[in-house]
């Protein structure tokens, strides 16, 4: 993953909760576009596949061993239920507003990432380095907690994404898109 900004990885956050997980090709979408998940360790497995039995496209050519001379590494394996438990303990983290919520996994599972401080004549910052979709993911809302930030999540039915709390304002929807879609089937069912 290339460098972003903290304020971006919301967007993936976003595409993460999205994912429908009883649709398996949504899942894969996401893995393929995000690249390699990184869930916590005792929830996947790697395993070696005879390099015929592989696709054209190759994702990653481990280090030929002598247990494995001719093979390549399939980097990750996991079920839809550990996606699901992953999603679960995003979205409860961002309802109790707890950076450290214990997880349904033991802690040292995680991948985890460096934080460098630097102090400029403007100040002071800081730069996290995590370069695996999961461990992005939980850096993200781990350091928007730790900012303060507050989170509701939509009131639109088929949506339920979270969004930041960022005034009082008592908004109920996470976009301009979910309040019009909501208002709209409002109107057709009073109509009816």
């Amino acid at each position: 993953m290339e460098n972003i900004p903290l304020e971006e990885g919301w967007e993936l956050i976003r595409s993460f909760l999205s994912v429908k997980v009883e649709d398996e090709t949504a899942v894969l979408d996401f893995l393929v576009e995000h690249g390699q998940f990184a869930p916590p360790r005792r929830s996947a497995r790697n395993c070696w596949i005879e390099a015929d039995q592989l696709p054209v496209r190759r994702v990653y050519q481990g280090t030929p061993s002598p247990k494995h001379p001719a093979t390549e590494l399939v980097i990750e394996s996991f079920s839809l239920r550990q996606f699901a438990t992953i999603q679960d303990y995003v979205r409860r983290m961002l309802i109790t507003g707890d950076p450290v919520l214990p997880t349904p996994w033991d802690a040292s599972d995680i991948q985890e990432y460096e934080i460098a401080f630097a102090r400029h004549r403007s100040g002071s910052s800081a730069h996290v380095s995590v370069n695996l979709t999961f461990p992005s993911v939980l850096a993200t809302v781990q350091f928007k907690l730790v900012q303060g930030a507050k989170f509701r999540f939509c009131a639109r039915k088929d949506c339920r994404l979270p969004f930041e709390i960022t005034s009082r304002h008592k908004r109920r929807f996470c976009t301009q898109y979910c309040a019009h879609i909501t208002s709209l089937r409002q109107r057709r069912r009073a109509g009816e």
